[in-house]
């Protein structure tokens, strides 16, 4: 930014100040110029060193890219692949990631660069963009966590347990043998105590038991009785990915999800200045592409 050359009433920004970084980047209206100016910072009178303050003539987010790296001509086409698959959805959940599947499959851009897209939207008040990037670095991310195949799989088990009545069988599953493919968590085990507790995937069944290849370092096989067997739970990456997108019908979610990808300070900037969206823009009502997940399959 140049440096300061205004006069009493103007608006600049503190920058480079030590004692009160909370100043930096902030709007404040000079009261009186000197080698050291007096500022008006909300309802406080300061005095900051003249070569502290800065004037701004664009805001700091308009040529920031807010963590996430330059996209290139190519990334545009990809780009609209994300919006065009999360455009309708105003109620995010684990049934719409599988929307996502087919891109991700193709395209893994970095989570950053989805998120970056985001930033520059909450800045114009666009909710239903910035949901959209916000939803798309959220799958992104967890793709990288926790691999596609395991994503998608992990995410389209929770979806199907989601939609059957408690208690009910996997309707998608042989009817002898309701938990094949399902992650399980073993218990009841008196002959090996040890691995009560231990989570795998049942893998096949045979005779009276399922065969499970447990989770973890120095991964078994093992055969269980069905009644030590209880339907797993999803995976801390997939819960805290359904959480996150919980996050995304609100303004203060979307600004929670986006500053845990952008490693610069313009989305504090805008929230300090009132600027971007709001609770006012989001539209909080399902839509059809939502009621599609409401169907049983």
């Amino acid at each position: 930014m140049p440096a300061l050359s205004v006069g009493c009433g103007a608006c600049v920004l503190p920058d480079s100040v030590r004692s009160r970084p909370e100043l930096n980047g902030q709007r404040v209206e000079v009261v009186s110029v000197g080698e050291r100016c007096r500022i008006r910072f909300n309802d406080e009178l300061l005095s900051l060193k003249r070569r502290c303050l800065r004037r701004e003539d664009k805001p700091p987010w308009e040529d920031c890219r807010h963590g996430g790296p330059s996209p290139g001509p190519t990334f545009m086409d990809v780009m609209g692949s994300f919006l065009t698959s999360t455009a309708h959805i105003n109620a995010p959940c684990l049934a719409h990631v599988r929307l996502l599947e087919p891109i991700v499959r193709r395209n893994r851009p970095p989570a950053v660069l989805l998120a970056s897209f985001g930033v520059d939207a909450f800045a114009e008040a666009d909710f239903k963009n910035c949901r959209g990037f916000a939803v798309s670095a959220l799958v992104l991310d967890a793709a990288r966590e926790m691999g596609v195949d395991t994503l998608f799989r992990e995410v389209e088990r929770q979806v199907q347990v989601g939609r059957r009545p408690p208690g009910a069988a996997d309707v998608s599953s042989s009817a002898g043998a309701p938990l094949l493919g399902q992650r399980v968590v073993l218990g009841g085990l008196a002959a090996r105590p040890e691995l009560n507790g231990r989570r795998g995937v049942a893998q096949s069944f045979e005779g009276d038991r399922y065969v499970v290849a447990l989770e973890g370092a120095g991964s078994q096989a093992v055969r269980v009785r069905p009644a030590h067997l209880s339907l797993g739970q999803a995976s801390p990456a997939v819960r805290e990915l359904e959480e996150s997108l919980g996050k995304c019908t609100s303004a203060d979610g979307l600004f929670e999800v986006l500053s845990r990808f952008s490693t610069c300070d313009c989305l504090r900037i805008m929230r300090a200045r009132g600027i971007g969206v709001k609770q006012q823009h989001a539209e909080i009502r399902r839509s059809e592409m939502d009621a599609v997940f409401d169907r049983p399959a």
